[in-house]
């Protein structure tokens, strides 16, 4: 199957970082992503995630209390686990494994955080995108009004019609909006 991206006008300059032994490959020169490469990136990203199985809300709001116990709290629990000696069958965990898992927690937490920036960053830029569509179309649409393209009056009818199709929505929106209010 051959590669439908398009090439790049300008090589990107790679840099090849190690984290831990792993590479992590960083373009200095900024370059456009391939949305459907990140979907699949992302699709990978979360098979590798241990325990990553979609909760129901239920389950979701049965473990949130628990989950989010007091640090102080957290801290002498895991104080009192290891003055116990031996592990216990009844805790399930030992002092150690505790602190590992809360570490590990903590960075998980970094990736929900940056994953939330990033988000909000691609929320902008295809917003961003669709406004730029958006104005070029309404802009055709009043060169099409104004009659300054009268070979292209079959668009405009059409745009017209598809215009009229979602006032008649929005208004019986809010129509019923209306009526819910009164």
């Amino acid at each position: 199957m051959p590669d439908d991206t398009p090439p790049l006008a300008v090589p990107p300059e790679v840099k090849v970082a190690t984290v831990e032994s792993d590479p992590l490959v960083l373009f200095t020169t900024p370059q456009p992503l391939d949305p459907v490469r990140v979907v699949q990136g992302l699709r990978y990203l979360q098979q590798q995630i241990v325990n990553g199985e979609p909760l129901s809300v239920r389950e979701a709001r049965s473990k949130l209390r628990v989950a989010n116990l007091d640090p102080v709290f957290l801290d002498t629990g895991v104080q009192a686990i290891d003055a116990g000696g031996e592990p216990d069958a009844a805790v399930g965990m030992t002092a150690e494994e505790i602190s590992v898992e809360r570490a590990l927690a903590r960075q998980w937490d970094d990736v929900q955080r940056e994953i939330r920036v990033l988000s909000k960053a691609i929320d902008a830029s295809n917003l961003r995108r669709k406004w730029r569509i958006g104005t070029a179309v309404l802009t055709m649409y009043y060169l099409l009004r104004r009659g300054s393209r009268p070979h292209l009056s079959a668009y405009l009818d059409e745009m017209k019609r598809a215009y009229m199709r979602t006032r008649k929505k929005s208004r019986k929106g809010a129509t019923d909006d209306e009526g819910a209010a009164e």
